[in-house]
């Protein structure tokens, strides 16, 4: 939430298969209403994170780079409807 300066571990929901995408859940405390960025990275059981970029090629292979996800919060309140 503050453009990669800290990270915070996310739990793997969903089936464990090898070499598959993994869907993650992680719960946040949002501070006000507002539009937020989220980033997230995965790192290996050897403790490597995968790249802040990932290398372009014709055919995508390999794009493994950190990717951003847009996120507009708003705060319903029962008694302003």
């Amino acid at each position: 939430m503050d453009d990669g300066l800290s990270w915070h571990p996310a739990r793997l929901v969903g089936l464990d298969e090898a070499f598959a995408w993994r869907h993650w859940e992680y719960l946040w405390d949002v501070p006000r209403p507002g539009n937020f960025t989220v980033m997230a990275r995965a790192t290996d059981t050897n403790g490597r994170c995968q790249p802040d970029t990932a290398n372009w090629n014709v055919l995508g292979y390999g794009s493994k780079g950190i990717r951003e996800h847009a996120i507009s919060v708003t705060i319903f309140d029962p008694d302003r409807a």
